[in-house]
């Protein structure tokens, strides 16, 4: 556990002091791992979708699909 905060505080840092050309407008610190998270989880088909209301990202929705392979 102590590792993964290591790991998570290096990201942040990392994050944080990426150069922007300006700073974010809709999106906190948080928002952005939540979204990175969703992303890692959704699996290689799927779809990651976020939710503006009221001029703030409310949620974020993943729809995760599956390879069948062909049909017969």
């Amino acid at each position: 556990m102590q590792r993964e905060r290591s790991e998570s505080t290096a990201l942040a840092t990392r994050i944080i002091s990426l150069p922007t050309e300006r700073p974010l407008q809709c999106l906190t610190l948080k928002q952005m791992y939540a979204i990175d998270q969703a992303l890692a989880e959704v699996g290689p088909f799927g779809e990651v979708r976020l939710i503006k209301s009221r001029d703030k990202l409310r949620f974020i929705q993943t729809v995760r699909s599956e390879d069948i392979g062909p049909g017969e």
